[in-house]
């Protein structure tokens, strides 16, 4: 008893740093502007967790994943991300390399009754912040060209059990966003955003056992929606200033759709693969246009990205266990939008970490990989009549994080 008491004094005290994350600004992660993972497991194996479902944090890509836990448990994690982006373009160039705060999450999870489970999380779900010197064209003026989004979740899931064979879940989501942009458009400069806003969302899940050691999963996560109301300022070269609220055309942020499979050959090894879409084309980091005297358009623009993961567990002994894992995406920049405000061009993604389990709890921690991505612009867009901008450029991208983790049964 006396050592189960020091494991919650421990979760305890990493339950208070993890609550101040939400009130610090934090990095962004490596699939577009997302963690690869959601749960500290699904880190070192490459974020492959919708077919899996070994953790309470695995309900927040896979809400079917409740049914699978029969003792009240609790789950958390830890991120720190380590940029090094590099931007140059044919006004300016500058590098970031300022280390991130805390990414994080939380989960518990238990069952209803044989058949049915329940399931709660708080989570970070996008985290972006970057910063760049950004010249003006035909003005000595140097700005800072900077991004920022900064985005919670809390999520509710139950799921039951419909056949031997066949679990499915589903969640409801409500979200705190509070998005940035400062922008350099040849000679002039928009600034927009820097208020929350709240909006909501769903999960829903499905995991079917082909046999006792195999698994197939599916996943969706719903659009976020929120107002369509913002705050910007336009400062043109002559010193003036427009000032008023900018409505945007899509204020969402994006679904996701996942498809996924896990099996273990022997009882010491555990394979996952995964595939993913995330729809950033119709959201807020997509073609989104902001109605104001001048046509401008939000300045992240991606593209739809697809994901391919792959991941392993390896149980080295009854407490030991590694894993390592593989993650590609599709550049979510795209070459005719250029800007350094939100320019994660990370592809390919490797990981590894360790595990220790014991008794009643269990730790482990994760390292992610980035590796090095350019992406240029040789045909750069104009911004109207205004002259070039940057999208005459280069972003250079690389990344590393690490990830610590912890949870027991309650």
């Amino acid at each position: 008893m006396a050592d189960l008491s020091s494991n919650h004094k421990f979760v305890f005290c990493l339950l208070l740093i993890i609550f101040q994350a939400p009130f610090q600004a934090a990095y962004a992660a490596v699939n577009g502007l997302e963690e690869i993972g959601h749960s500290w497991q699904a880190d070192m194996r490459g974020g492959t967790e919708v077919a899996v479902g070994d953790t309470a944090l695995s309900q927040v890509r896979q809400p079917a994943s409740v049914v699978l836990h029969s003792k009240v448990r609790f789950d958390s994690k830890l991120t720190n991300i380590f940029p090094a982006n590099k931007f140059n373009s044919v006004l300016e160039g500058d590098v970031y390399k300022k280390p991130d705060k805390p990414n994080f999450a939380l989960a518990l999870v238990g069952p209803i009754n044989e058949k049915s489970g329940w399931g709660v999380s708080v989570f970070s779900k996008t985290s972006w912040d970057s910063a760049f010197r950004g010249k003006y064209l035909l003005r000595s003026n140097v700005e800072s060209a900077r991004g920022s989004v900064l985005n919670y979740a809390a999520q509710a899931n139950v799921g039951t059990r419909l056949t031997e064979k066949l679990f499915v879940g589903a969640g409801g989501r409500v979200e705190l966003m509070k998005g940035s942009s400062s922008s350099v458009f040849g000679p002039a400069k928009m600034d927009l955003g820097g208020q929350w806003s709240c909006g909501g969302g769903f999960n829903l899940g499905t995991l079917y056992q082909i046999r006792k050691n195999a698994m197939l999963g599916f996943g969706y996560r719903s659009p976020t929606w929120f107002g369509q109301a913002g705050k910007g300022v336009i400062d043109l070269t002559d010193g003036r200033k427009f000032q008023a609220r900018i409505p945007i055309s899509q204020n969402v942020l994006p679904q996701r759709v996942m498809l996924g499979a896990s099996c273990k050959p022997t009882d010491k090894v555990m394979l996952a693969v995964e595939g993913t879409w995330v729809n950033y084309r119709y959201s807020l980091f997509g073609n989104t246009r902001i109605r104001s005297a001048l046509p401008l358009e939000f300045p992240a623009q991606l593209n739809d990205i697809l994901i391919g993961a792959v991941g392993c567990d390896y149980e080295l002994t009854k407490n030991w266990g590694v894993s390592a894992g593989y993650t590609f995406n599709t550049n979510p920049v795209r070459r005719s939008d250029l800007m350094p405000n939100f320019s994660s061009n990370n592809m390919n993604t490797l990981s590894c970490g360790v595990r220790y389990k014991r008794d009643r709890w269990w730790a482990g921690v994760a390292y992610d990989l980035g590796l090095p991505n350019a992406t240029r612009n040789n045909d750069p867009r104009r911004i109207p009549t205004l002259g070039v901008d940057y999208g005459h450029a280069t972003v250079k991208n690389l990344m590393q994080s690490v990830t610590y983790g912890v949870g027991c049964f309650l």
